[in-house]
């Protein structure tokens, strides 16, 4: 009787100072290059590269390369008409339909090809995962685009995401949206200052 009085408190002192805070749901932005951003939210991760918007300000799309990856064990849905650009003047863009891809894509292809816009992420972004092999936008004949993603622990998800923006990408404050069913994601970055 006397042990167990003892080890109640001490047990109940060890558990608590075991207790941990529960993870974090503020999601950390971070710019890893001039034109790098990366994303670390509680359902994803994003890493963001906008090199060639940067040097194609006036044309038509918007190109940009996304690659996602989650941790732990958890799986997220993402899907493609939940994707979308806010632009500087309040506007909203949807990720471009497959079709409208493929159609444009030899006036795209020296810009995919320059971005690798299907390669893998960096390294140090996505660690010893492998790719999931899909993606929202395929090539001609690929027949791979998919309306929505399931980003799996262990793998990277990496393709590129275009924009018909009819009055042309201006300069200044965009903001990429990822309607997730547990959070909302926006990564801002900036062209043409």
């Amino acid at each position: 009787m006397k042990f167990q009085r003892l080890l109640t408190p001490v047990l109940l002192a060890g558990l608590c100072g075991f207790s941990s805070a529960p993870p974090s749901t503020t999601p950390e932005l971070t710019q890893r290059a001039k034109h790098v951003v990366v994303y670390d939210g509680p359902e994803i991760k994003a890493h963001l590269e906008y090199w060639w918007a940067v040097d194609y300000i006036s044309t038509s799309n918007l190109m940009l390369k996304l690659s996602l990856m989650v941790d732990g064990t958890m799986s997220t849905e993402v899907k493609r008409d939940a994707i979308a650009v806010l632009g500087p003047d309040g506007r909203t863009f949807p990720l471009v339909d497959p079709k409208e891809f493929q159609r444009q894509y030899p006036d795209l292809l020296s810009a995919l090809n320059l971005n690798n816009a299907w390669g893998p992420p960096p390294e140090s972004f996505s660690g010893i995962r492998k790719s999931c092999g899909r993606w929202f936008l395929s090539r001609p004949g690929d027949f791979r685009d998919q309306p929505s993603l399931t980003v799996t622990p262990g793998y990277w998800c990496s393709g590129p995401l275009v924009f018909a923006v009819p009055d042309g990408v201006r300069p200044g404050e965009w903001v990429l949206l990822i309607d997730l069913e547990g959070s909302d994601v926006r990564i801002p970055f900036a062209l043409g200052q």
